[in-house]
């Protein structure tokens, strides 16, 4: 029987663990020690950094963002206002329970073990014996047996086996090589449930390393495969170069850009080549051009481009002016857009992508009955599916001659990820569910991905670094990490511990082709997560691919009734909102009317009191006038009277009276007090002019008397 070399068994390790889903167990186990570490609220970035400092992998932040997003939806994670991430307090309260029985049970079987040599073997310092157990036994078994060590650590063999971390573990003492040979096998064997769950979280910490990735020598054995190693062509879309480039706002920005810094990351024996092809060179400068068209030929101001941003715009233009806002000036359509357009083949190359050299023109693809008919056919399909904004004839041309031209580079009976080389990557997704149903016409693997998808299949390339390997299995970060050992791990070690059995039957099957079916299936792996066999695998990639598709055609059309409906949402707002802007505006006209109107009154009302109180004042003179004439008329008329009207009448008795002049004057003196109380309008003063004419009275009847 054919021992399989560390290589396969890691293959086989990792493709299952990725199957079961342990690659994102392990991505939210990262995160969790991570936020149970700051023990306070951080930012997306700073989890990212944590988790690369304590534990050396590189979660991409798309990926992240997406595990913090699951996280928070089943409540593990919470999510404050400000960005920043932490614990739930159950699941804090979850994990300290977790660290505090993990690092107690750490010390009981340390305890337990270190008794066990002071009683057996008191001549060595039961200290070290207890560190060489863990670093030159358990940590190799491990590591070097899998899933294989769990017949072993759970008692299931009561043989252990010659293996020679089992030596190397024993030689550090020769001298008491029996005894302490004796006290492992009690050890192993005794059965203790705490020991073994104890011992078989060094499996699950082997496991969360072998779901995080793959040694370089194993991928060095799988690009190795061919003399000059693995290498893959990714051809870009337009939509992904306006991602990578930042000209458009749009979600897929993030993963475009996690894409390169992946891709800067893979083993050394795998290259990825990003290219482009001429045909979308010239139509990402058609776009360029289009939209720097539609916008003025004028400068745009940086307080105008703030409030452009506010409002609903293409997410170009929207991009266009958060620049100018950053930028604080004055900027144009025409000077931003430039250097896009007359250096964009260079600006391409900075960012790693290079113009591919083609052998068949355009032209000629066009001229092609199937291509032909495929454009007719999606032209067609377009005006029927989308009504409201279908594609131009023009983008389903290059996009179907795209598909065509990539299945020319590939070959196309190629089922196999690893043969296929040549990919499309794009964030088109009406171009992903053309290349769905052409592919899955025909049997073929997908030519087209979404840069997730992408991610997914370059992770399997990007190899663990030997640090994790010390840090997962390394006492210190142990307790925050590890779980109890339940049935899901269980089944998981049987499962693989059978695989491992079938593969060592096959006699026929050299290493090299073991090797290139497992990696094989690991690929698939990442992009069907249950495939079994090959058929199987491509339905699984063809029903992902669809329900992605119609997932997101589901989204976009809830999004169009939800955009429809919001319109006319506004637009009623809008009417309403005009129509009590006019029946304000006729109030205020009204307001303003009689507020016109009331000044008016208020200036004639003051016009015709200024008119009556001249009246009056003119009334009142003419009164004043009117008395001082009477009563100078009657006081001279009285006088005359008095003195010349006797004479004239021969008045005799008055004339011959002893005291004529007496009586005169005091009818004068009368006749003076009636003519002041004719003048005179003062009420006080008319009490003297009336004692006048009673005193002149009275003097005059005494007189006569």
């Amino acid at each position: 029987m054919r021992e399989l070399t560390h290589s396969i068994i890691s293959l086989v390790h990792f493709t299952e663990l990725t199957e079961s889903g342990w690659c994102d167990e392990a991505s939210e186990r990262y995160v969790i020690a991570t936020l149970w570490e700051f023990e306070k609220p951080i930012q997306l970035q700073q989890i990212k950094k944590g988790i690369s400092e304590r534990f050396p992998i590189s979660i991409k932040t798309h990926e992240l963002g997406l595990i913090l997003e699951r996280m928070e939806k089943r409540g593990d994670v919470i999510l404050s206002n400000d960005g920043r991430y932490r614990l739930s307090l159950s699941k804090a309260q979850k994990v300290k329970e977790d660290v505090e029985k993990a690092s107690a049970l750490e010390a009981k079987i340390k305890s337990d073990f270190c008794q066990r040599v002071k009683t057996l073997c008191p001549e060595v310092e039961a200290e070290n014996v207890w560190s060489s157990f863990i670093d030159r036994f358990l940590k190799p078994l491990v590591m070097n047996e899998g899933a294989r060590a769990y017949d072993l650590l759970t008692g299931g063999k009561k043989k252990i086996p010659s293996l020679q971390y089992i030596d190397n573990f024993l030689d550090t003492f020769p001298k008491h090589r029996e005894i302490i040979k004796q006290i492992l096998f009690d050890f192993l064997t005794r059965d203790d449930t705490d020991t073994k769950y104890y011992l078989l979280t060094y499996l699950d910490s082997y496991f969360l390393m072998s779901a995080s990735g793959l040694p370089e020598k194993v991928l060095t054995e799988i690009a190795g495969i061919g003399k000059d190693g693995l290498e893959f062509i990714v051809f870009v879309d337009t939509n992904f170069i306006y991602s990578i480039l930042n000209l458009h706002d749009n979600p897929s920005n993030r993963a475009a850009n996690d894409l390169q810094e992946l891709i800067n990351s893979l083993s050394i024996n795998v290259r990825i080549r990003l290219a482009v092809r001429q045909d979308t060179l010239d139509e990402t400068l058609g776009s360029i051009r289009y939209h720097r068209d539609r916008l003025s030929s004028t400068s745009y101001p940086p307080n105008l481009a703030e409030a452009a941003t506010r409002i609903d715009i293409s997410g170009i233009y929207r991009t266009f002016f958060q620049r100018v806002q950053e930028s604080g000036e004055r900027i144009s359509a025409y000077d931003y857009f430039s250097p896009y357009e007359n250096n964009l083949v260079q600006i391409l190359a900075s960012k790693g992508i290079t113009v591919f050299d083609e052998t068949k023109t355009s032209d000629e693809y066009e001229q092609m009955y199937e291509v032909a008919e495929d454009i007719e056919l999606q032209v067609q399909f377009e005006r029927e599916n989308h009504q409201a904004s279908p594609k131009s004839e023009q983008k389903i041309t290059h996009d179907v001659i795209f598909w065509h031209f990539l299945q020319d580079q590939r070959g196309r009976k190629v089922r196999s990820p690893l043969d296929a080389r040549f990919w499309i990557v794009t964030l088109d997704y009406r171009f992903l569910a053309f290349d769905k149903f052409k592919s899955g016409k025909r049997g073929w693997l997908p030519a087209c991905m979404h840069p997730t998808q992408l991610i997914q299949v370059l992770r399997f390339f990007v190899p663990r670094s030997p640090l994790l390997e010390n840090t997962l299995l390394g006492i210190v970060r142990f307790p925050a990490l590890s779980r109890e050992f339940d049935p899901k791990m269980e089944r998981m070690c049987i499962r693989i511990i059978n695989l491992l059995s079938r593969h060592e039957g096959i006699e026929d099957i050299s290493v090299p082709t073991l090797t290139n079916i497992l990696a094989d299936d690991a690929l698939r792996t990442r992009l069907s997560s249950n495939g079994l066999t090959e058929r199987e695998e491509i339905e699984a990639i063809q029903n992902t691919l669809a329900r992605i598709l119609a997932e997101r055609e589901s989204m976009l059309h809830e999004s169009s009734a939800k955009v429809t409906q919001l319109e006319e949402e506004v637009q009623e707002l809008n009417f309403q909102k005009s129509q009590a802007e006019k029946a304000e505006a006729e109030e205020m006209g009204r307001r303003k009317k009689t507020e016109e109107e009331n000044t008016q009154i208020e200036q004639e009302l003051q016009q015709a009191r200024s008119q009556l109180e001249q009246t009056q004042r003119d009334a009142m003179k003419y009164k004043v006038i009117f008395k001082w004439l009477i009563g100078s008329i009657f006081f001279a008329g009285g006088l005359s009277a008095v003195f010349f009207l006797p004479a004239a009448l021969n008045w005799v008795w008055l004339l011959n009276h002893n005291h004529k002049l007496g009586i005169q004057l005091c009818f004068a003196l009368c006749v003076f007090g009636l003519s002041w109380l004719i003048v005179d309008t003062d009420k006080t003063r008319k009490w003297f002019a009336l004692g006048s004419i009673i005193f002149g009275t009275v003097i005059a009847i005494t007189q006569i008397i």
